[in-house]
């Protein structure tokens, strides 16, 4: 799923820009993508964390109904919160905005359509939410992974 046209030029600018603040610094912790369990397809929370994988799930439980379940995990030596940020440059087109509703359910709203604003209503708005094959983001992380670690060049095409 390539991203929508008229967000490509911009979704360039923005990765080139990041590329140049490269600095791997001893920033340790784990790329994590989760589902919601029962979830519609294709929609994945993806995020870091420092601490195991299986405590922010945890945290995740004690304040929402429905649990997440794990997809994929990533241990990433060092520039994790800079691959998080690479990737969710590049998943933006993708990007969903989640709202959890008192019932416990999710209404979503792709951000690329613009966010509607909710008034009078206490809910927390979810960001690091996408709606995309579980294949592209897995090939963006590992090449952005590579790339910080090996300093090789991101070259995800090929």
């Amino acid at each position: 799923m390539e991203p929508l046209p008229n967000t490509r030029l911009t979704i360039v600018k923005k990765i080139k820009k990041k590329l140049k603040e490269v600095k791997p610094q001893k920033d340790y912790g784990y790329v994590y993508v989760y589902r919601l369990e029962g979830d519609v397809a294709n929609r994945y929370k993806v995020g870091t964390t420092k601490r195991e994988p299986k405590k922010r799930l945890k945290e995740w439980s004690n304040i929402h109904t429905l649990p997440l379940i794990t997809e994929i995990i990533w241990e990433v030596p060092v520039g994790c919160k800079w691959v998080e940020r690479m990737i969710h440059l590049y998943l933006d087109p993708y990007r969903l905005i989640r709202y959890e509703l008192d019932s416990g359910q999710f209404t979503d709203y792709m951000y690329a359509n613009g966010t509607p604003t909710v008034k009078g209503v206490s809910m927390h708005r979810h960001v690091e939410w996408f709606s995309v094959e579980l294949k592209v983001i897995e090939k963006w992380v590992e090449t952005l992974i590579d790339f910080i670690v090996n300093q090789r060049p991101v070259q995800p095409g090929q």
